[in-house]
């Protein structure tokens, strides 16, 4: 978000209101020729401009915030690590928003595993 913000030259109401998150979307993919745009929201989760212009919001998972030391460090990572195994972007986001949940939910700089983002998405399902 605060990355999108400064590239906008504008705030973006705390990533709580969707509707301008994604003029800010759009606004990111046209000004920088951006194939997908990719925003992280905080306790808001993450929205995602794909490159057919479909916008979707990944809501965080509801989970006890204890401390968000490396929580975008942790998007990113689980992002790429992803991708990197062929995920499409959509899974990837998804993942990483769980990794990112399960990071938040621990005290100081921490890793999440491979079983923790597994259980983390499970029981976020219906």
């Amino acid at each position: 978000m605060a990355e999108a913000e400064v590239l906008l030259g504008r705030k973006l109401d705390k990533g709580q209101n969707s509707r301008v998150i994604e003029k800010a979307l759009v606004e990111l993919k046209e000004k920088f020729a951006l194939e997908t745009v990719l925003i992280t929201r905080s306790q808001y989760g993450m929205s995602l401009l794909d490159e057919n212009e479909a916008i979707v919001h990944l809501p965080s998972i509801p989970k006890a915030v204890y401390d968000v030391t490396g929580a975008g460090d942790t998007v990113v990572a689980a992002l790429g690590s992803a991708l990197s195994l062929g995920a499409d972007l959509l899974t990837a986001a998804v993942i990483s928003t769980a990794a990112a949940g399960v990071v938040v939910s621990k005290v100081g700089t921490s890793t999440a595993t491979i079983d923790e983002i597994s259980q983390h998405i499970q029981k976020s399902l219906p």
